[in-house]
């Protein structure tokens, strides 16, 4: 097990494109940590500069206490698991797992006892004689992870390797791959686009856009202090809510007004809004902090009419629209009895609510002083 260290780190192809732009991640020894964000962020480029399969074009790579940039990848003490498991199809599961250690030339007895052992914390004894052929997806990928273990490297590398599996198949082996972490903890980086992944795998999550790390804190930090809107927006599912409107002072209170509703701010608010005193603002809230209950007294309501319902078992999402905005969605109990086309009040949670800087990668300028985004 080892740290691994990423220092200004940048990759820029042939023609000028930088795909990863002057990034620097600390991943503690024996921490899970998850590079999330939509496609060409740059999470898997890192990933592969890590691993040695990309060339690093600025900045330092340390694994341990080892700088990296120029070791082979065979050479770095790693073992990745990719996305279509990349198993040799003419073997059985015991020589794909047993391969890269016969390729090292470990003793049969030590590579036996590996790939026994590891198959047992995988649950895939009874696979060991079968081709991949015959196995189905989840057993596939166990096997490539399999493959992983019996390295005994000092870091796991994990590109997407659940995106192939079906959504039940998915929750099952993010829960085993959780399992796995706990028992061995070896140091692990994971790649995915999937956010609820990130949010229940990750000791950490690293947000990417456009090659840029946009926040890195724990899972509940990311959802719960977003440092901008782009993270706030790509985070939760039914995405946050925003409004268009300005930050408005009176009578000693301070509002968001959004040319049809004034909504009154917590009073310790004031200060790190004053700046932003009738300036052009955007007011977010996640869908579970919206009810038809009121919450919190006065000044915290807008009218609504609900233009689609849909059912999630016991949460239902309902869809309005207001004369101030449209498109907003609010998650609450499924026997609330609310129905289509009906006019209500819905209150916001106004604790619970963030005030960004325009345009996308708008800044939060609501986040309680010292709160860590990076």
């Amino acid at each position: 097990m080892s740290q691994v260290l990423l220092d200004n780190v940048s990759k820029i192809y042939p023609g000028g494109f930088k795909a990863v732009r002057n990034i620097d991640i600390h991943i503690k020894d024996s921490e899970f940590i998850v590079l999330v964000g939509p496609s060409g962020c740059g999470k898997t480029t890192t990933l592969r500069m890590i691993a040695g399969l990309e060339e690093v074009s600025d900045g330092t790579i340390r694994i341990g206490d080892r700088v990296v940039n120029d070791v082979l990848p065979k050479d770095r003490d790693i073992a990745m698991v990719f996305q279509n498991y990349a198993l040799y199809p003419h073997m059985t599961v015991y020589k794909n797992i047993a391969f890269g250690l016969k390729l090292r030339k470990y003793p049969k007895a030590e590579i036996e006892q590996r790939v026994l052992e590891a198959s047992k914390i995988l649950g895939i004894e009874h696979l060991l004689s079968r081709k991949p052929k015959q196995l189905s997806g989840g057993q596939r990928q166990r096997v490539a992870v399999g493959r992983a273990i019996v390295r005994q490297p000092k870091v796991f590398l994990f590109d997407e390797p659940l995106s192939n599996l079906d959504a039940k198949l998915r929750v099952e082996m993010r829960s085993e791959i959780k399992k796995l972490h706990r028992r061995l903890r070896t140091t692990t980086v994971y790649v995915t686009h999937d956010q609820e992944e990130a949010m229940t795998l990750g000791d950490r999550v690293v947000v990417m856009k456009d090659g840029v790390v946009r926040q890195n804190a724990s899972p509940l930090q990311v959802y719960d202090s977003p440092a901008d809107r782009f993270v706030a927006g790509f985070l939760g599912t039914p995405p946050m809510n925003f409004f268009d409107g300005k930050v408005v002072f009176q009578d000693d209170q301070v509002f968001f007004d959004d040319g049809a509703t004034k909504l009154l701010l917590p009073s310790q608010r004031k200060a790190s809004l004053e700046k932003y005193k009738d300036r052009a603002m955007v007011l977010g809230v996640r869908p579970e902090n919206l009810s038809p209950k009121p919450n919190g007294g006065q000044g915290n309501a807008i009218c609504v009419k609900i233009d689609m319902i849909e059912i999630l078992g016991d949460k239902m999402d309902l869809y309005m629209r207001s004369s101030g905005k449209s498109d907003i969605v609010c998650r609450i109990d499924a026997h609330a009895g609310m129905k289509e086309g009906e006019d209500l009040n819905m209150y916001m949670d106004m604790n619970r609510v963030h005030v960004f800087e325009p345009g996308e990668m708008g800044k939060n300028v609501t986040l309680e002083p010292g709160s860590s985004v990076c």
